[in-house]
Parts: C-alpha cells; sequence; structure tokens
C-alpha cells in the first residue's frame, strides 16, 4: 500500500506543490524518516478503513438477520442464509492432500 501512496503523488507534483525542485523529492524519498512518515500514514488510512469496515460488517451482519426472519419469501430467507453460511466459511468442503496421513514403509 506503500508504494502505491508514494506512486499516486509524483515526485514532480509534490515539488510543484511545496516550490522545490524534483531532484530535492527524489533525495527526500530515500531518507529513513521519510519511509517512516509513509508508514505511519498508510498506517492510520489502514486503521480508518478496517473501523469503517467492521462499522459496515456489523449493519451488514444485522441486515442479514433481518432477512433470515423475512416471512413473506421463503426465497429471501433461503439466500440470506446461503449468504451467511458462506461469508462465515461453514460448509466448506475440505479433502485431505493426497498422501497426507500416510506413511511410507520402510
Amino acid at each position: 500500500m506503500r508504494n502505491v501512496l508514494v506512486t499516486l503523488i509524483s515526485g514532480v507534483n509534490i515539488a510543484a506543490e511545496l516550490g522545490i525542485r524534483p531532484e530535492t523529492v527524489s533525495r527526500w524519498r530515500k531518507l529513513p524518516a521519510w519511509q517512516a512518515a509513509v508508514d505511519a500514514i498508510t498506517g492510520e488510512v489502514r486503521a480508518e478503513i478496517g473501523g469503517r469496515l467492521m462499522e459496515l460488517s456489523q449493519s451488514a451482519l444485522d441486515e442479514l438477520e433481518q432477512l433470515i426472519h423475512y416471512k413473506f419469501d421463503s426465497s429471501v430467507r433461503l439466500r440470506a442464509c446461503i449468504a451467511l453460511l458462506q461469508l462465515s466459511g461453514v460448509g466448506r468442503a475440505t479433502t485431505p492432500k493426497a498422501g497426507a496421513g500416510r506413511t511410507e514403509a520402510a
């Protein structure tokens, strides 16, 4: 993600915004302090996105719960149940890998 953020804002654009030469920005990017700042910003963005996703996930689960109990259309209930089971991973078929659990004779 750090690379995405850094490439989204080109050195030329940063330099123009700050009124400095692009070479200066290029040198800054090599500094550990620059990397630390980018990492800090990336961490903040990830935390914000993660928090928002948690909020939306709760809302989505609340909606699914309502649909599971929808009394007017059984197909709506069925689709909601299937969606919930798929999201939870319940019912995923797992097959042992070839040779798993077997021992070779000496």
